[in-house]
């Protein structure tokens, strides 16, 4: 299930709690006002635990790649993305990988550059591994 549909029951779900909230005070006779308070103490509690619970994957994969890239800027190119999901956060996660990180990754690997060199600042011909990158990033599938 796609994460829209997931947050769409989610939302559903909650609509349908507060409805049934509402529909057992009007039994009781309660003022308009009781029954929004009702609703409130009932509805908005559930529902912001609920968009934090679903929301937490999402945050997972924003918060992997501000590190990813904050490793990049920092020169630190042993990261490496996990695949974790299936839906529409693991497709833009695969997609900023491919992007940004992948194509780098390989034109490293070509270039056979030993990581803790890469780590120390002591990069071989920048120029030449600037080249191989740019022609690995157009050999590359989108």
């Amino acid at each position: 299930m796609s994460f829209v549909a997931r947050v769409s029951v989610l939302f559903a779900a909650v609509l349908v709690l507060v409805a049934a909230t509402s529909t057992l005070a009007s039994r009781f006779d309660l003022p308009a006002w009781q029954v929004f308070l009702l609703d409130l103490l009932v509805g908005l509690p559930l529902g912001l635990w609920l968009l934090a619970r679903f929301l937490r994957p999402a945050t997972a994969v924003i918060r992997a790649l501000d590190d990813a890239f904050g490793s990049l800027g920092d020169q630190d190119y042993s990261v490496r993305l996990a695949p974790t999901r299936d839906d529409e956060l693991g497709a833009f996660r695969n997609y900023c990988y491919r992007a940004a990180l992948r194509p780098l990754f390989a034109a490293f690997d070509k270039a056979d550059i030993d990581e803790a060199n890469v780590r120390m600042y002591r990069l071989p011909d920048w120029d030449r591994i600037e080249a191989e990158r740019d022609e690995v990033i157009a050999d590359f599938p989108e």
